[in-house]
């Protein structure tokens, strides 16, 4: 007589006998398997179709260790299968964008060239400073490129995607900002007045505030209530200046933000967002299409064109209104989508936004204006370490990286917000633990009125 079974709703443990806890496991971890992939539409009904055929649906209690073999390696040959066919579901949904996307990054790098080749302001170039050490005079044409090759991507669409004119608003307010202070070298004043202006733009329109903060589990989660909107304000000007303070080395601000963008996408498409997942690529494409003239490559020196405070700021405010939109949800979207996790998606905020907070913090423990600019950004110190700038942004993208494939990670596998809070902790601590062996010296604040690759926090 066979063995019995226990169906797979079944929650109890299969009874004890030799390799029953081999056997459990090896199922728990199927379950969490299935787990994983309900969370994609991608890929869901491929691990529904594979990985749990007719043979798989009962859990087998008497088996022997040579049956759990075979099991195991049906799995795995049918999660080949899956690799397989989920690629091919991707051409398919993406084909159709494919154009677009290739459009973004070719306007980018056609606008990049038309741009360098025009009669620019003497102001619209990057002079070597005493902070700035690069050699010659250094187009700032970079944030242009890369939003007019985005909005024309973004136009070109068969239909453009669902209300996109507050977003668009915002970007050409920040991009203009950023070109007069590339030319006039602004207060930080006025130009914290505009980036609220478009902070106000981005989260008004469709009401995207951040309202829960921390889901504790609990019945209620933690919300902000009326603070939301002020929060949100401050949360897409502080992004903005973070991205722009890492703006330091060649390909550096560029790739950080492109890591970013690129788990942005998966965590859009794990989440059934189908617009913000286009509107995020096409941005993407575009940022790839500026780093092929700001990237050190063998067969590239030194970056030939910079981004300036426009593209900067442009990119800032950007991951800021994708980050409030994947945690957030209006009343016009698909009940289908789901919310990320913010404390998750902070994961991907953390390298820019830790130098960022650490930086100020030091200022104003050493007696200085935050205001007033030194060379002790996280980039800086790596330099002063020994690594050489393309080793510096090599690093730094790679950390980001890797800090975002764990946030993406804790919102596939839907960890608990307090446990992706807490383990913010460990970044925070290691770029703590790296400062604190720098050994320290007075910064030499530089001059008013110094042209500068920050924005409020020079």
């Amino acid at each position: 007589m066979s063995a019995p079974t226990v169906p797979m709703e079944a929650e109890g443990r299969p009874s004890a006998h030799p390799g029953s806890e081999e056997i459990h496991y090896r199922f728990r971890r199927g379950r969490a398997a299935e787990r994983i992939a309900g969370a994609s539409p991608m890929v869901g009904p491929w691990i529904k179709r594979l990985i749990w055929r007719p043979e798989f649906r009962n859990r087998v209690t008497g088996h022997s260790r040579s049956t759990v073999s075979s099991h195991l390696s049906r799995r795995a040959f049918a999660l080949g299968e899956l690799r397989k066919r989920g690629c091919r579901h991707l051409g398919r949904r993406f084909l159709p964008y494919a154009a677009h996307f290739l459009n973004a990054f070719l306007g980018s790098v056609v606008l990049v060239i038309g741009l360098q080749r025009l009669p620019l302001p003497y102001r619209l170039l990057d002079q070597p400073t005493e902070r700035k050490t690069h050699v010659g005079l250094v187009p700032l044409i970079g944030g242009l490129a890369m939003f007019i090759a985005f909005a024309l991507a973004l136009a070109l669409l068969d239909r453009p995607l669902q209300r996109q004119g507050g977003l668009l608003a915002a970007l050409a307010l920040l991009v203009a900002v950023g070109v007069v202070d590339d030319l006039r070298d602004l207060r930080p004043l006025p130009k914290l007045v505009m980036q609220c202006a478009a902070a106000a733009l981005m989260v008004v329109p469709d009401w995207r505030i951040l309202d829960v903060v921390v889901d504790l589990g609990t019945a209620e989660p933690l919300r902000l209530g009326f603070v939301g909107f002020p929060a949100s304000l401050l949360f897409v000007v502080g992004l903005i200046n973070a991205i722009n303070m890492i703006d330091g080395v060649d390909g550096l601000a560029g790739g950080v933000v492109a890591a970013i963008l690129f788990w942005f996408a998966l965590i859009a498409d794990a989440i059934g967002r189908h617009t913000e997942l286009v509107i995020i690529l096409l941005l993407f494409f575009a940022t790839l299409g500026f780093l092929v003239f700001n990237l050190r490559t063998p067969w590239r020196r030194s970056a030939s064109v910079f981004m300036g405070d426009a593209g900067s700021m442009m990119l800032g405010g950007s991951v800021a209104y994708f980050t409030i939109v994947l945690v957030t949800r209006s009343g016009a979207e698909s009940h289908a989508s789901e919310s990320a996790s913010l404390p998750a998606l902070c994961w991907l905020l953390a390298l820019p936004a830790i130098d960022t907070l650490s930086l100020i913090v030091r200022r104003l423990l050493a007696g200085n204006n935050p205001f007033v600019g030194d060379r002790r950004h996280l980039h800086h110190l790596l330099l002063e370490a020994g690594l050489s700038p393309a080793q510096v942004t090599a690093l730094l993208v790679a950390v980001a990286t890797v800090l975002g494939g764990i946030g993406f990670a804790g919102v596939v596998l839907k960890v608990p917000d307090t446990v992706m809070a807490l383990g913010l902790l460990l970044p925070v601590a290691a770029h703590t633990a790296f400062i604190c062996r720098r050994p320290a010296r007075k910064a030499k604040a530089s001059p008013v009125g110094a042209a500068s690759d920050l924005v409020l926090f020079r």
